[in-house]
């Protein structure tokens, strides 16, 4: 079963957290993995970004997803890697 399908039968208390895990889900590959940043994912559900970080919280709290943070070679911030666990 696919990871979109999965998601579908997840149950949240907010409709916007399985639209940022339905969201991700979306954009994976086979393994689960996505790289996407958050000006991206605010993009893609059109919520702020105060929402998005507060639901990604949500879902990983619910261990429904990781994210680890990516670095270039001088330090700065590049997308995020996401893997979804479920």
């Amino acid at each position: 079963m696919s990871f979109k399908a999965r998601c579908w039968k997840l149950k949240f208390e907010y409709p916007v957290t399985k639209l940022l895990l339905l969201s991700l889900s979306d954009h994976c590959n086979e393994a689960g993995l996505i790289r996407i940043s958050i000006k991206e994912l605010m993009n893609l559900t059109l919520l702020g970004k105060v929402t998005v970080f507060k639901h990604q919280k949500i879902l990983i709290e619910k261990k429904l997803i990781e994210v680890t943070p990516q670095y270039r070679d001088d330090g700065g911030r590049v997308e995020s890697l996401y893997k979804l666990l479920f």
